[in-house]
C-alpha cells in the first residue's frame, strides 16, 4: 500500500495542453459521482514545460482495461459517461 501522501506529477510536452485538462479537470469535479484525482498544484519550468501534480488514486487506467471490453461493454461506458456529462 502507497502512503496516503502519494502523488503523480505529469509533464506537458504540447502547447495548452495542460490548460485543456485543467478545465476537463473542473467539469469533472462538478459531477458529483465521478471520482477524480484531486489537483494538488501546477506550473511552468524554467526550460518551459508545463506540470501538473495529482493525488495518486487506486484504480486502473482505461487504456490498460480497453482490451479487455468489447464492444458493447465499450458502449455502455460511454453512453454512461455521456449521460453523466449531460447531468452536470
Amino acid at each position: 500500500m502507497l502512503p496516503e501522501d502519494t502523488y503523480v506529477v505529469k509533464f506537458y510536452y504540447k502547447w495548452n495542453r495542460r490548460n485543456r485538462e485543467i478545465a476537463a479537470h473542473k467539469v469533472l469535479e462538478s459531477i458529483t459521482d465521478v471520482k477524480i484525482p484531486k489537483m494538488i498544484n501546477y506550473g511552468t519550468l524554467e526550460d518551459g514545460r508545463e506540470w501538473m501534480a495529482y493525488e495518486f488514486v487506486e484504480g486502473h487506467m482505461m487504456e490498460d482495461i480497453q482490451p479487455d471490453l468489447d464492444a458493447y461493454e465499450m458502449d455502455r461506458l460511454f453512453e454512461e459517461m455521456e449521460s453523466n456529462w449531460e447531468n452536470s
